[in-house]
């Protein structure tokens, strides 16, 4: 490989080793840290480098380089020669990628070991604090309490929601939010529906989604609403728990997050204008033959104007 395109391959924050490319990830997402990562660089676009060549080439201490060089020897992504003074080789790029890759995967098997016993005692903390406060007569969490949760806590928790459910559950969904919610959702809604709970769904049924439509209305009680994206979007749990959607796009991304609260005046006049809109609403089955009657005409139209083109 020559050195150009090694450094191609790979980028690090230092203007004397660059790359040309600014969406190439950089090492430090695979666990070196910022001066280990210049270090390698610079060996794979040399044949061999001294610490007094590194440490010029990386504007660092010598003693940090060769606290560097002892950590990636060790992890395997660069040899040495014994001389005087000693040579620094950086190991093939593919090889040194792998060995990286291989340690993160230990470092999650790991932490994944450690599941169980971290678990356990974060129970326990909890189940110590309940006692504590018991004992101290603590007052409960005020009904109004909002709980914001955000990013990657959404989704488990609105499952936990979901599964927590004893008589219904009732939810107000946008049109553009009605996949996620059948391929993350669905299965735990149709295990409530097994339990005896009733679950509602209000969405707005579209040429898009409407397969989507279909297949959720097999498993829950799903009904077309026009202009939701104008509504809020929640889930009421039993009539006591809102969990309000509070999702927006930033910087071309979902930013996930929800508001849940058990205040009994926005619980209930959230349940209350769900009722409204349910009643306003009309069923899956007529909804369908509009959207597929307006698919059909679309199809037609355009039909047409390519048979009355010329070639």
């Amino acid at each position: 490989m020559s050195n150009d395109a090694a450094k191609s391959r790979l980028s690090i924050g230092s203007e004397k080793v660059s790359t040309s490319s600014s969406d190439i990830p950089s090492l430090l997402e695979f666990g070196l840290t910022p001066l280990q990562e210049k270090i390698f660089v610079s060996l794979v676009s040399a044949s061999g480098m001294s610490t007094t060549q590194l440490s010029k080439m990386t504007a660092a201490h010598r003693s940090d380089i060769y606290r560097a060089l002892h950590k990636l020897v060790k992890i395997g992504l660069v040899e040495t020669s014994v001389g005087n003074p000693s040579r620094y080789y950086a190991t093939e790029p593919i090889k040194a990628v792998r060995l990286l890759v291989e340690q993160k995967r230990k470092e999650l098997l790991h932490l994944e070991s450690k599941t169980d016993m971290i678990s356990e005692w974060l129970e326990k903390e909890r189940e110590n604090a309940i006692v504590s406060s018991s004992l101290s007569n603590s007052e409960e969490e005020e009904p109004a309490t909002f709980r914001l949760v955000k990013g990657n806590a959404v989704t488990p928790k609105v499952l936990q929601s979901i599964q927590s459910a004893r008589t219904e559950i009732i939810k107000v969904v946008s049109a553009q939010a009605l996949r996620r919610h059948y391929f993350e959702f669905a299965d735990f809604e149709k295990e409530a529906t097994a339990r005896n709970v009733t679950v509602r769904i209000l969405t707005e049924v579209i040429p898009q989604n409407y397969r989507i439509a279909l297949n959720y209305s097999k498993c829950v009680h799903l009904r077309h609403v026009a202009n939701l994206d104008r509504s809020l979007r929640y889930l009421i749990i039993d009539g006591c728990e809102l969990v309000l959607a509070g999702t927006v796009e930033y910087k071309d991304e979902l930013d996930r997050s929800i508001l849940t609260t058990k205040n009994s005046v926005l619980v209930q006049g959230c349940a209350s204008y769900f009722e409204d809109m349910w009643l306003k609403s009309i069923s899956i089955e007529e909804r369908l033959r509009l959207v597929q009657g307006s698919l059909g005409k679309n199809e037609r139209v355009s039909s047409e104007k390519s048979k009355s083109r010329p070639f």
